[in-house]
């Protein structure tokens, strides 16, 4: 309950705060309110941004919970909506670059356990027109769960995780999850989102394998200016795991009716039960708030109806054994790759490896202080041999 680097902050920023009023007439009145002034605003940023900082690790931890103790019969599914792809063209004029229209696509990353490993599987969704809505986020995912169950049929339970944009972070979503586990015999557990501006995942590393697949089938000589092109780039120039289907969201098939959960932007942690809906402010703090189905849910909402244009092609999972992994970077010493977590201490052989590191592992630190290095005890001790000096010594 009590850090003493934090407290060492705490006190240097108070002994600041009281130092610059006693210079006061040596900098000018004015100069010393400025200054004091900047003190109070950049004490409250330090602040904030380490209360930022501690939500995100908590946040993260129930990301590494889930995928540590993951079932064979359950799913770990990470969505996020990626920027608009803006279309190209292998011969464009100048006029036809200006006033593009961006194509939708929606990248699902679904998570299980092989055996002793872990298989990764990227679903994306590419949409012509779409309203990036709480409603198509339902859709996205009810077509998503009926081809993990179809292809996996001992599937029973799955977990969700997202960053919190507005179609994502809402009642109606929430709301509709008790129904959308019935229509496809898969149980959703918990819905957890990550800390504001920290919610790159691996959705987000995918991405830039794709855009340069569709960018190199586009150099072959070809147009990518709809969803049906993107399509049938992604099949013809595939990024291992990865697959994508072409749908429409059918936004009249919205029947969905409820009463807000109050003070719902504070909520992050959202657990699903027979008979209600157990929330948390932040991940595993306190025993959260329990609300009735009979107490949010109005009218429930019936079947989506998202109809797949052009449906998933096969691909074949990328497969993570990660104790051989773990004993082969034992063996060696050339570890060139380095977590860019500033308190992360591993180490890896190849980008894969710490791509892998990056998705599903916990960063591990040195519990002990780090040493003084060299550079900072010669400062020090400078400091400390002037401040004995004096006007007799010279």
């Amino acid at each position: 309950m009590l850090c003493q680097d934090c407290e060492n902050l705490k006190s240097v920023l108070e002994d600041v705060e009281c130092v610059i009023p006693k210079y006061a007439t040596q900098l000018g009145k004015d100069q010393a309110d400025d200054l004091q002034h900047e003190a109070k605003g950049a004490a409250s940023k330090v602040f904030e941004w380490k209360a930022h900082v501690l939500r995100s690790q908590n946040q993260d931890q129930a990301k590494q919970q889930v995928l540590s103790a993951l079932k064979e019969d359950e799913v770990f599914v990470v969505v996020d909506w990626a920027m608009k792809f803006t279309a190209m063209k292998f011969r464009e004029k100048q006029a036809e670059w200006f006033a593009k229209r961006g194509i939708n696509w929606h990248v699902s990353s679904v998570i299980m356990r092989r055996e002793e490993g872990l298989e990764v599987t990227c679903y994306v969704h590419l949409l012509n027109n779409c309203r990036q809505d709480w409603f198509a986020v339902l859709s996205i995912l009810e077509n998503l769960l009926s081809t993990v169950k179809t292809s996996n049929p001992g599937i029973k339970k799955a977990y969700l995780r997202s960053d919190e944009a507005g179609c994502y972070h809402n009642s109606k979503l929430v709301s509709s999850f008790r129904e959308l586990g019935c229509r496809q015999d898969v149980e959703v557990v918990r819905y957890d989102h990550s800390e504001p501006q920290s919610g790159k995942d691996m959705c987000d590393r995918i991405l830039c394998p794709m855009k340069s697949s569709i960018r190199r089938y586009c150099n072959e000589g070809h147009d990518v200016v709809s969803a049906q092109d993107m399509h049938t780039a992604l099949k013809e120039r595939p990024v291992k795991g990865t697959t994508a289907t072409v749908c429409i969201i059918k936004e009249q098939h919205i029947t969905l009716e409820i009463n807000r959960i109050p003070n719902f932007s504070n909520l992050h942690n959202f657990e699903f039960t027979q008979e209600g809906l157990r929330i948390w402010k932040a991940f595993n703090v306190g025993p959260g708030k329990f609300i009735p189905w009979s107490d949010t849910v109005i009218c429930p909402q019936s079947k989506t109806g998202l109809i797949e244009e052009i449906p998933f092609f096969a691909t074949n999972a990328r497969q993570f054994a990660l104790k051989q992994q773990k004993k082969e970077a034992d063996l060696s010493e050339d570890k060139l790759f380095e977590c860019p977590e500033a308190s992360c201490t591993e180490e890896f052989h190849s980008q894969s490896d710490l791509d892998l590191h990056m998705s599903m592992f916990d960063h591990r630190a040195i519990l002990q202080r780090a040493k003084e290095s060299l550079y900072d005890k010669l400062k020090r001790d400078w400091v400390a041999h002037f401040e004995t000096l004096a006007l007799q010594d010279q």
